[in-house]
């Protein structure tokens, strides 16, 4: 008797962490995982390829996901493509409005960040009809600097820490310079990884960076940032 084909999973997502992340995920629940790094070669990839699900970050560069998400209904029904690949938007806005706004723009459903995994495989198993992905659930962050990951992500927590340290530097430099926009861009996408990763607080700092950014406030960014950097210094990721 033949095994079922591997679903056929695109994946967009500009950021490297989030993408390692959820490519060990749904790879180790039995799914086939191909990435693009912004909207625009989401779209070519999608267009060339014959995928059974589409899962598409909102903020990227080049081509945001809601432009690449109605590029792809464009196509499907340009070539009469029945029935359309379902698509899960992923994002951090988890306003009714920016929901709504996913939805308008071709999503079939809508995955909050930071990213739960057993969220994120239920959903895609429903999408997929694969009732065999059966999520795992992680252990935790401990006390906040003694960090116990889902051993299926733990060989990733020392590049991510050191990652979200080059971020602290990164964030000096554009506080400096007052370049708000850039320091909640990448807040943004720190606030929509860190509890993936078993950092909540990450997560939490990074949102208090992007919302103080988009106020324009100096202080609001200053606090949490130093209150990060002592975090990710003190961190310690025990296995087990």
């Amino acid at each position: 008797m033949e095994s079922t084909p591997a679903a056929r999973i695109l994946l967009a997502e500009d950021a490297l962490s989030v993408r390692e992340l959820l490519e060990l995920y749904l790879t180790n629940a039995g799914y086939a995982v191909e990435m693009a790094e912004d909207g625009q070669a989401a779209l070519d990839k999608f267009t060339r390829g014959k995928f059974d699900l589409v899962i598409m970050d909102i903020q990227m560069p080049v081509m945001d996901g809601y432009a690449a998400m109605r590029g792809i209904r464009s196509w499907e029904r340009s070539h009469k493509a029945v029935p359309p690949v379902p698509i899960i938007a992923m994002t951090g806005n988890t306003e009714k409005e920016d929901i709504l706004k996913c939805l308008n723009a071709g999503a079939d459903a809508h995955l909050a960040k930071p990213i739960d995994k057993p969220a994120l495989l239920a959903l895609v198993s429903e999408k997929t009809r694969r009732p065999d992905a059966i999520p795992r659930v992680g252990l935790g962050d401990g006390d906040g600097f003694v960090v116990r990951p889902d051993p299926e992500i733990a060989h990733l927590l020392p590049g991510f820490i050191n990652h979200r340290r080059e971020d602290i530097a990164v964030i000096r430099r554009a506080l400096e310079q007052k370049d708000y926009a850039a320091i909640a861009d990448l807040c943004h996408k720190m606030a929509g990884v860190g509890t993936s990763f078993g950092l909540e607080p990450v997560s939490r700092f990074g949102r208090a960076m992007e919302l103080a950014a988009k106020r324009r406030d100096s202080q609001g960014i200053a606090k949490p940032l130093e209150e990060l950097s002592g975090y990710l210094q003190r961190v310690r990721v025990v296995a087990g």
